[in-house]
C-alpha cells in the first residue's frame, strides 16, 4: 500500500508562487454586496432600484404573472416564505410588498 502524504506539502521549487489575487480595474457600477446592502440600508436607493425596470414591465409582468398571483394569494408569513425561491423578477417586489404588510398586520 502507497504512503499517504501528509497535511502539510511543500512548494517544489519549479512552480512558480501563484500572483496575488487583484481587484481588478475600477468600475463605474457597484458590485452586487454593495448593491445589496445599499438595498437594506437605504429606503432611497431601494425605491430607485425598483423604478429601475419600469421600462420593460409589460414583458416583465407576462413572465411574471403568475409568480406575482401566488405571492399576493400568500395568507401567512410561512406561506410566503415558502414561495421565496419563486420571488424573482417582479415577484420579488411583490414578495418584499406581501412580507412588509403581513408584519404590520401581526404587529398591529
Amino acid at each position: 500500500m502507497p504512503k499517504r502524504r501528509g497535511k502539510h506539502q511543500h512548494r517544489t521549487p519549479n512552480r512558480p508562487a501563484r500572483p496575488a489575487h487583484s481587484a481588478g480595474p475600477p468600475t463605474d457600477v457597484p458590485s452586487v454586496p454593495t448593491l445589496f446592502r445599499l438595498h437594506l440600508i437605504d429606503r432611497r436607493m431601494h425605491a430607485i432600484l425598483r423604478r429601475i425596470p419600469a421600462a420593460l414591465k409589460p414583458v416583465f409582468l407576462a413572465r411574471d404573472r403568475e409568480r406575482i398571483e401566488l405571492v399576493k394569494q400568500a395568507a401567512t408569513p410561512a406561506a410566503l416564505i415558502d414561495l421565496a425561491p419563486l420571488a424573482t423578477g417582479l415577484a420579488e417586489t411583490a414578495w418584499q410588498d406581501r412580507c412588509a404588510s403581513l408584519v404590520r398586520r401581526r404587529s398591529c
